[in-house]
């Protein structure tokens, strides 16, 4: 048994209360009004301060850019950007073209907005009334960006593959175009395997979508294509007025090849043509002078506007001697297919007689008959006296014809509507290398000026 202690007696202790309150409701009030200022501050306050929704669009099509107020705000694959509170204008555009404008509301939340993000989905949709006129557009973009990515033929963690065929494909439902036509064509530029998968992929979900088998035996190594020279014969040109006369025929260019790109793009096919007159030689820097005399928007002094409007580049005309006060019978240089086109529209006003850029196949043909390299098929020609001309070696030149990568390979009627922005083929340079019986093909963006790249006029009969 414990024996109980006696404790002194102490006196009583009484806390003091604060506002006429017991200090246990002083600390729970405090504790309230701590609690309602962290919710004024996190929970409230920044909701006032910023008030707005996250917005994210999306669309049934492809790279749709939207303006928020006439201001580039994002894309529609699906980013949220921040939209302030109010009445805003939401402007849709594609390809340069603005198809659709809604005005829209975002309403003002403030509960926990710092925890939280409100968001507001927007879906895109096309109006009928601009399909048409949208596909139209979309349509040619697409072929400048096939043009643009054909020119890769290997890809990296720099260059990196952009599914353009997927992109075409939804394009294209979405705005009900049932576009067999592009569809045709764009296998025409497929240089890579990633092209030709994503070309497979996206052929799935149309019902017009050609079989890919011959483009995927380019990477198969499945051997040897284009047909062999036949006999080769000497052919005398016959000339007038500084033209030779090419008669019409059946003509085979080009050489066999492997089944591979880009060597396809030389493979040998057989051409018809009708008559033709090519220049015997170049246009000259004093022709060229005399075309800028009289147009003075393609001079020097306005090449800067010509640069911004995509019409040339920096090297413009650089070295060349152009004056029409003395005579300067070098070829012209330095100049781009467009310099070179409004050249041939402006000769062709100027002598009352349709002038052309040569098509790549009669360059090809006019250049092999010069050397005596073309097999003689379906045609006649004058045994007689004539004025050779020879295109082999020196200078590159324009020709009028688009690149499209497979074109001969896969053997397609091609809508040159379709292709006015794509690379040009250029011929000359060496053209022919004796020992490997080999031409060469070139091929220059629209505005390249190149030193060693000039012009030269066809006519017809």
């Amino acid at each position: 048994m414990f024996r109980k202690k006696n404790l002194p007696e102490v006196e009583k202790v009484e806390l003091k209360s604060h506002f006429g309150l017991r200090p246990g409701l002083c600390i729970l009030f405090s504790a309230l009004l701590l609690l309602l200022v962290l919710f004024f501050l996190f929970g409230l306050l920044p909701g006032i301060v910023k008030g707005g929704r996250y917005v994210s669009f999306t669309s049934p099509l492809s790279d749709i850019g939207v303006y928020v107020d006439g201001i580039y705000t994002n894309s529609s694959e699906g980013a949220y950007t921040f939209i302030p509170s109010g009445e805003h204008t939401f402007s849709y555009v594609k390809e340069g073209m603005t198809f659709q404008e809604e005005k829209v509301t975002i309403d003002h939340p403030v509960l926990f907005t710092l925890f939280r993000r409100p968001t507001l989905d927007v879906e895109i949709s096309v109006p009928e009334s601009q399909k048409e006129m949208l596909w139209q557009e979309t349509k040619q973009s697409y072929v400048n960006k096939l043009n643009e990515e054909s020119r890769i033929l290997s890809y990296d963690n720099v260059f990196r593959y952009e599914d353009i065929y997927q992109k075409m494909a939804k394009d294209n439902i979405a705005l009900n175009a049932e576009d067999s036509e592009l569809w045709d064509l764009s296998s025409s530029f497929i240089t890579t395997e990633e092209m030709l998968a994503d070309y497979k992929s996206a052929a799935g979900t149309l019902p017009f979508a050609n079989d890919s088998a011959l483009v995927e035996e380019l990477f198969n190594n499945a051997g040897e294509i284009g047909k062999e020279r036949a006999d080769y014969q000497n052919v005398h040109l016959e000339s007038e007025d500084g033209f030779s006369f090419v008669p019409a025929g059946t003509y085979r260019i080009g050489r066999s090849v492997s089944r591979s790109y880009p060597e396809v793009a030389e493979m040998g096919i057989d051409v018809s043509t009708d008559g033709f007159y090519i220049s015997n030689r170049m246009v000259s820097e004093s022709e060229f002078a005399e075309f800028l005399q009289e147009n003075p928007s393609w001079s020097r002094e306005n090449k800067d506007n010509l640069i911004r409007e995509g019409l040339v580049d920096e090297h413009y005309l650089d070295g060349m001697l152009l004056s029409t006060s003395f005579s300067a019978e070098r070829p012209v240089r330095n100049i781009s297919y467009y310099a070179a086109m409004a050249y041939t529209e402006w000769k062709s006003k100027k002598d009352g007689v349709d002038y052309y850029l040569p098509t790549s196949e009669e360059w090809e043909i006019a250049a092999l008959l010069s050397a005596g390299k073309i097999s003689r098929r379906a045609y006649s020609y004058d045994d007689g006296e004539s004025t050779p001309y020879d295109l082999l070696g020196g200078l590159w030149e324009f020709t009028r014809t688009p690149f499209v990568p497979l074109s001969r390979y896969l053997g397609k009627d091609i809508d040159e509507k379709l292709l006015h922005d794509i690379d040009v083929i250029v011929k000359g340079g060496s053209y022919i290398d004796e020992e490997a019986d080999k031409e060469t093909i070139g091929v220059v963006m629209k505005k390249d000026s190149m030193e060693y790249l000039g012009m030269r006029l066809v006519k017809y009969e």
